[in-house]
């Protein structure tokens, strides 16, 4: 007797099926084997026709790092101080002579060549602080200290007639309003810089009259030749490192007390230790060309308020 499923289903239908479902086991095989071919050329690794000659980088990573480090100063890495909006640039410890060599026919007594190294870095205000900066962090000071004390009134002009005494108010409310907001580094505070950092960045890497050369133009800088009141920031070329109006528009106060300069070779030095006067560096919009020198000094009282006197801002570890 035949068995019961072929009186259902005739012997032609069953070939039928049976072909159909080899065909389609070769065709799945034929799919798999295909992704398994596609799949391994995309893990095989890419040889870069170029990479047979290409030099192999044998720099230490210290060699690495000093490299880098110089990029960083030269690039001027930003820091921004949040609730002014006043932007600085990192500046990298080096080495430098600071006065004016002894040959040069413009020098001044006080300006006596010395090597000094500076051998922590800190930040520097790109551009001399504004008015608009200095009224925000002013604003309701305690001490009873105008929040606009300038002659020549403009938000974006340098502010101006702000005595050395008065701009240490300035940083110790800037300190405290960033540390309140959790935006300070530990150790960290806002000051002015000592005079040797602020020639050294007035500088730049350059030994010249001026960070550009040895001669001064009215497309350089703000001065008496070219002007008769402050002038916008930034309107100027800026130094190799990124600085603006190092050279005239206002003098800037600096930390130190005023007095003579060591003979010999110094290291993060910090001014006089005796004295009365504060030091300002960078001449102004009043002064003669030879006053805005890089090497160029001034003094003042610490209480002294004048139209051609603002300052720039530092940022850097105290502790």
């Amino acid at each position: 007797m035949k068995p019961e499923y072929e009186s259902i289903f005739p012997s032609s239908l069953t070939n039928v099926i049976s072909s159909g479902l080899m065909i389609l086991m070769k065709q799945a095989c034929l799919a798999l084997c295909i992704i398994f071919l596609f799949v391994a050329c995309g893990d095989t690794e890419q040889l870069d026709p170029r990479a047979e000659t290409k030099p192999q980088d044998t720099t230490s990573d210290s060699t690495r790092g000093k490299t880098e480090r110089s990029q960083l100063t030269r690039s001027g890495s930003l820091h921004t101080v949040m609730f002014a909006g006043i932007e600085m640039l990192w500046v990298e410890p080096g080495t430098f002579e600071m006065g004016s060599s002894l040959n040069s026919p413009v020098r001044i007594m006080d300006e006596k060549p010395h090597e000094v190294r500076i051998s922590k870095g800190f930040y520097l205000g790109k551009y001399e602080v504004t008015q608009r900066q200095y009224a925000l962090v002013m604003e309701d000071n305690v001490v009873g200290l105008a929040n606009s004390p300038s002659r020549f009134p403009g938000p974006s002009h340098p502010v101006e007639q702000v005595s050395w005494k008065d701009v240490q108010e300035f940083c110790a409310r800037l300190t405290y309003l960033e540390r309140r907001d959790q935006r300070l580094r530990k150790g960290w505070a806002y000051t002015l810089p000592s005079e040797a950092e602020w020639e050294y960045a007035c500088r730049a890497d350059t030994s010249t009259l001026y960070s550009w050369g040895d001669e001064i133009f009215l497309k350089n800088a703000v001065y008496r030749e070219s002007a008769g009141r402050t002038k916008l920031i930034g309107q100027y070329p800026a130094n190799p490192w990124g600085f603006f109006d190092m050279h005239g528009n206002v003098w800037e106060w600096v930390d130190d007390l005023y007095g003579d300069y060591s003979s010999e070779s110094e290291l993060d030095p910090e001014g006089a230790l005796v004295g009365t006067n504060r030091v300002l560096r960078g001449g102004s919009w009043a002064n003669l060309s030879t006053n805005l020198r890089s090497a160029g000094r001034h003094y003042l009282p610490p209480s002294t308020r004048s139209p051609t006197s603002g300052f720039r801002l530092c940022y850097k570890r105290i502790q």
